[in-house]
């Protein structure tokens, strides 16, 4: 029998995979601006957090 623990870590390594490729496929079709801005967003959270 496979333990509990076990499914639900492949469960969320599937999921973070199955985002990962989708947002590369979704960024692909962003214009420039948008990118420009979620890529500042993205490394600004970290110091919004604190």
């Amino acid at each position: 029998m496979v333990p509990p623990s076990y499914v639900k870590h492949m469960l969320k390594t599937q999921m973070e995979k199955d985002t990962r490729s989708w947002w590369l496929e979704k960024r692909a079709t962003l214009g420039t601006s948008v990118r420009d801005f979620l890529w500042g967003f993205s490394h600004a959270r970290r110091f919004l957090k604190a």
